[in-house]
């Protein structure tokens, strides 16, 4: 598995994303986005991660923001409706 980790600039901040797939010819494989759990992490889905990847998808995985993860903003502020801007 090969992973690359990069962010993405919205207006309401930076949110840290990690990017696995098997080879750099994957590009036409299916892409599934694993949202992040309520105080989880992008790493805690690292298993369900391979699995996809095993079964032939490319997978990314996200920190929303105002998460306990590598993305911007304050636990405190973490709602729903800000994961659901985060994933548009």
């Amino acid at each position: 598995m090969k992973t690359s980790y990069f962010e993405i600039d919205s207006d309401l901040g930076k949110i840290w994303c990690a990017y696995d797939y098997i080879d750099s010819e994957d590009e036409k494989k299916p892409l599934v986005i694993i949202a992040p759990g309520f105080e989880r992490t992008a790493r805690d889905s690292i298993t369900l991660s391979s699995y996809f990847l095993l079964n032939g998808f490319r997978v990314l995985r996200f920190d929303s923001r105002n998460s306990c993860g590598l993305s911007v903003g304050c636990f405190e502020d973490y709602s729903l409706s800000s994961l659901t801007e985060d994933m548009d």
